[in-house]
């Protein structure tokens, strides 16, 4: 799966992101990046 791939992937269904400059970028040097998902609950 290439970088370009990937950053589609993560930008399904996603409201909020980095540029996708960046995440392309990080993809490209990154093969397995971790990453934070901040979930807020409320009611």
């Amino acid at each position: 799966m290439d970088a370009e791939e990937k950053v589609r992937l993560v930008l399904r269904g996603l409201d909020e992101v980095i540029t996708v400059e960046d995440l392309q970028s990080l993809f490209e040097v990154e093969s397995r990046p971790k990453a934070y998902i901040g979930v807020e609950p409320s009611g």
